[in-house]
This record gives C-alpha cells, structure tokens and sequence, in this order.
C-alpha cells in the first residue's frame, strides 16, 4: 500500500500518561506496520512521572511542550514533522486493529480530505451504551495531509478545550474536508462514569471559545429530559446501568456549563 521510502511521521502528547502510555504504544506496534512508520514524535507538557522514560524505551523521540497544553505540544510535534502524510494518536486511545489500511484508504481516496480517523468508543459497558449513537471528530486516531494542515495554519490554540472544534472549521472553511469512518472503532480508554462525567464537566467550565455554545436553557432541557433517555439508552443497548449514569453524566456536564457560562460573563 506504501513503499518503503515513503514514510509517515507519527505524533503524540502527553502529559503524566504513564499508566497508559505502555498499552497505547504497544498497541500502535501490534496495529500500524513498521515499515510505513518515519519519525516516532512525543512532545511532553513536562510530565512528573516516567512517561518520557516510557517514550524513549519504545524508540520515540521526545520533546519538551514549549508551553501547556494541546495546541501547544500538537504545533511542537508538526514542527518536527518531515513527511508528507502524519498520524497523532492520544495515549489513551488503543487503535483497532483494521485502522491502518482502512483509515490511510479514506484519505488517499480523496484529496479534499485533509483529516482521516475513525471513531474510538469507551471501554466502560454502560459509557459505551451512552455515547454509542454519538460518532464524533477528534485528534487522538488520525492521519493528516501536512502541508494543508499547516497551510492552515496548524492546531488552533483559540481555546483550550476546542483544538480539534477549530482545526475542523479552518479546514472546512478552506474548502477541504474531515472524514470519520465509523466503520474503524477503536477503544478510549476510561474508568467509568463518574470519570468521564468529571471531565466533560472540566471541558464544558474550561471552554472559553463558545464554539459549540448552546442557549443554557437547552442544555437545561437535555437535563431534565435526562432520565427519559437514559431509559431508552438502557433498553436499546441492554445496558441497565444507563438509565442512572445518563442522567448524572447530563447533570455534572449542566454543572460544567455553568459555571463556565458564570465566568465567560465576568
């Protein structure tokens, strides 16, 4: 499918990822042939832990974020990017084991498709259950074109919590297109509900773009609808823990919103 000589680099940030980076790194070796592999680049937003230690034991080249967060360390690992095609990947994401052949298809096909991925689903049952008819874009399995990301300027540092949101809009606006194959599900890793909850409530207080804003009263709306939903998601997946863990999904993400909304005004 590729030569040799014809190589694409490949990206990661991380920050304290220890615990996972193992799996996630083993797992990239199992699925994405060797030989179609340039550049392993890790930018690190200066971990406490072993995580470069980790890195550099699976032959990945490291490099300090020069600030803090994605944007930052994702523009750091372009930087270093010498190919013409690039993966990034996220150190909780174990991709599937078709992804290679399938997702490097969806953008070669096509030239206007600037971004390829597939869709990753949590490892948790009842988290599954929940976001299974939510197939959404992300920046933690995919295969870019380099010189239109940088053609438009690369990962947009415009909000913290929105990387991906942005990048997607600048590509579009440019006329070029962003594919998600939800045929290629590979596995995000995560605990458990009250995990996940906690995080979506951090992005949701975090965002500062308004991006994807929404009236409060229909996030409000989507909460008190709540545990309606969380039935129907129970019965149609067979997951009865979904009829409870919706609902406080929904109320920690109106939580989140909120006092993001509260510190937006201020």
């Amino acid at each position: 499918m590729k030569s040799v000589t014809d190589r694409l680099d490949v990206c990661l940030w991380t920050k304290n990822s220890a615990k996972l980076l193992p799996r996630t790194l083993q797992r990239f070796e199992e699925v994405v042939p060797e030989e179609v592999v340039g550049k392993k680049i890790l930018v690190d937003d200066h971990s406490s832990d072993n995580t470069t230690a980790i890195a550099k034991g699976h032959g990945w080249r490291v490099y300090e974020n020069p600030k803090s967060g994605v944007a930052s360390g994702a523009n750091e690992a372009l930087r270093h990017v010498s190919t013409p095609f690039f993966i990034s990947i996220e150190h909780d994401v174990l991709l599937a084991n078709g992804w290679w052949p399938k997702i490097w298809r969806d953008i070669v096909t096509d030239p206007r498709v600037a971004v390829a991925q597939g869709w990753r689903a949590p490892t948790n049952r009842t988290l599954r259950a929940i976001l299974a008819d939510n197939v959404d874009y992300s920046i933690d399995n995919n295969i870019y074109r380099t010189d239109i990301i940088r053609q438009v300027g690369g990962f947009p540092n415009t909000c913290v919590v929105c990387t991906d949101s942005w990048l997607k809009r600048n590509l579009e606006d440019a006329g070029y297109k962003w594919l998600v194959d939800a045929r290629v599900v590979s596995e995000h890793v995560r605990s458990g509900v009250m995990q996940e909850a906690a995080h979506r409530s951090r992005l949701h207080r975090m965002c500062t773009c308004k991006r994807w804003s929404y009236p409060t009263s229909y996030v409000l709306r989507l909460t008190l609808m709540s545990p309606a939903s969380g039935l129907k998601l129970a019965l149609k997946h067979d997951a009865p823990a979904a009829f409870f863990a919706y609902p406080y999904l929904r109320v920690q993400i109106l939580q989140g919103w909120l006092s993001g909304e509260i510190a937006r005004s201020s």
